[in-house]
């Protein structure tokens, strides 16, 4: 997955899984709010 952010970022991270799709959101090292969603996932780890 290529992205504008990295682990380093996430304070406050929040991680939900529903049917296989992913929901992570988190305040990023400059206070902005950040969501990502994946579809069908299989694994994970943050």
């Amino acid at each position: 997955m290529n992205s504008e952010f990295s682990r380093a970022d996430a304070n406050f991270s929040e991680t939900n899984m529903d049917e296989g799709d992913l929901m992570l959101n988190f305040k990023g090292s400059q206070g902005i709010k950040n969501e990502v969603f994946s579809l069908d996932i299989v694994a994970f780890k943050w």
